[in-house]
């Protein structure tokens, strides 16, 4: 038995991977995926095998295909295999990043269709290395710095394991080597035109002449670096009930909380829409501290993030209320809707006969019997502005829906009643035009009832 086999063993069992689980390997082709399915195999572990074909290196790629399937069949082993133009997928985006999330979903799917609860994937110790010191050339925080999780969902019913990560590249080869385990070699494994081909061929052994323990310093680094944000992260799902966590994100228990928790509770609430960049975490940041209502931050794929007072508010583009509902007469006699309000326009009637009017649960407003005719419901358009009762000079739309708190996402479809002549009488929640007042006792008028 190798030390592979031993190293494996012990993950399985400490994963609670059942012996007659079933299981789907993505096999590359490589040692290291080879070396996997070989090993699992001899465990007597039912197995399906799964390869995606990149066809980044053309007859390569495929001839990598050809290998996989006919190692599959040799063992009797049930294949899975698709072809993905992940260059084309990858324009204007990170070529390893796309094909990673292209062989995920494969994965996915296979194991959905074929009801396999388990995908292992054969990445080993030096990929968690590699991985950690990558990440850590790129800033990122805490949470990054984790590395490679062992054991994660993959999708509904699906767990994603890696159970080769304590498993070292050369145990994979002497595991290969002593069982005469055949295997691929991919060429560009050894061009440094990637990253983690720099970082494999010159940073690392570079690095392991200051430390030969490098790699045990690195990853056991990452276990603590794991524990503190484990720690942070149970602090923020508390935080993140006491924020109201949903669409609308409440800002009263964040504005005193600390930047870490924040930062965290930002990337959980926009996280299943979109990745949030260190460069929007800290422009959201500076959005909750402002204190600033009415503003809009525009991240990513179209979503947008917006301060109404007290909350942040996340929506996407193609649900935004941009455009007005087109303007209607209210005719006497008639229930006219507009946004989210009914409006009836009833005829002259006294202050008595009006107060059946109050108990419909409505606002009920009175004006001058002269104005009936022209009167018109509209959207907001931009200059808006009109002197509230109590003021002498005139106010724009704008500042009053501020002032009661009427929501940016509200105000384009948020009706204004309007005279013949396009000046605001009244609109839901603000004040009447002051030069529209009526004393009902003093002169005849209409009623307008609001729902």
């Amino acid at each position: 038995m190798t030390q592979l086999e031993r190293k494996l063993i012990a993950t399985l069992r400490r994963l609670a991977l059942a012996p007659a689980d079933k299981v789907l390997i993505g096999v590359s082709g490589g040692a290291d995926s080879m070396a996997l399915l070989d090993a699992m195999q001899r465990m007597s572990q039912p197995v399906c095998v799964a390869h995606l074909n990149h066809g980044l290196r053309g007859d390569e790629s495929d001839a990598d295909e050809q290998f996989v399937r006919q190692q599959a069949e040799a063992a009797a082993v049930k294949f899975f295999s698709t072809y993905i133009d992940v260059a084309t997928q990858a324009i204007r985006q990170n070529l390893e990043a796309t094909g990673r999330a292209a062989r995920y979903e494969f994965f996915a799917q296979v194991a959905r269709t074929q009801t396999i609860p388990f995908v292992l994937t054969a990445h080993t110790h030096d990929d968690q290395t590699e991985t950690l010191l990558m990440r850590w050339l790129r800033g990122t925080g805490a949470t990054g710095l984790r590395g490679i999780h062992e054991r994660r969902p993959l999708c509904e019913g699906v767990k994603l394991i890696r159970p080769l990560l304590a498993i070292t590249r050369a145990e994979v080869l002497e595991h290969c080597a002593h069982y005469g385990v055949p295997f691929r070699t991919d060429s560009s494994n050894l061009s440094d035109e990637y990253t983690r081909n720099r970082v494999r061929h010159q940073l690392l052994p570079l690095l392991r002449e200051f430390n030969p323990q490098f790699d045990a310093a690195l990853q056991r680094g990452a276990g603590h670096w794991q524990a503190d944000a484990d720690c942070l992260e149970a602090q923020a799902r508390d935080l993140s009930i006491d924020a109201d966590f949903g669409p609308q994100l409440s800002l009263h228990a964040l504005t005193d909380a600390h930047p870490a928790l924040r930062q965290r509770v930002l990337r959980a609430w926009v996280g299943p829409r979109l990745q949030l960049t260190a460069a929007h975490g800290q422009a959201l940041e500076r959005f909750i501290l402002s204190g600033q209502s009415g503003r809009t931050i525009q991240l990513p794929k179209g979503w947008r993030v917006t301060r109404e007072f007290k909350s942040l508010l996340l929506w996407h583009v193609s649900e935004a209320g941009t455009v007005a509902p087109p303007s209607v007469h209210l005719a006497m006699g008639q229930s006219q809707g507009f946004g989210a309000y009914e409006f009836f326009l009833h005829p002259p009637m006294s202050p008595q006969d009006a107060q059946r009017l109050h108990r419909c649960n409505a606002t009920v407003i009175a004006l001058r019997e002269a104005v009936a005719d022209g009167l018109w419901l509209r959207a907001r358009q931009p200059g808006d502005a009109y002197v509230p009762v109590g003021r002498t000079s005139s106010v724009k739309l704008k500042t009053l829906m501020m002032r009661e708190r009427i929501l940016l996402t509200e105000r384009a479809a948020h009706p204004l009643l309007v005279a013949a002549t396009g000046e605001i009488i009244w609109s839901p929640r603000l004040p009447m035009a002051a030069a529209y007042q009526v004393n009902p006792a003093d002169e005849p008028c209409v009623w307008v009832t609001v729902h």
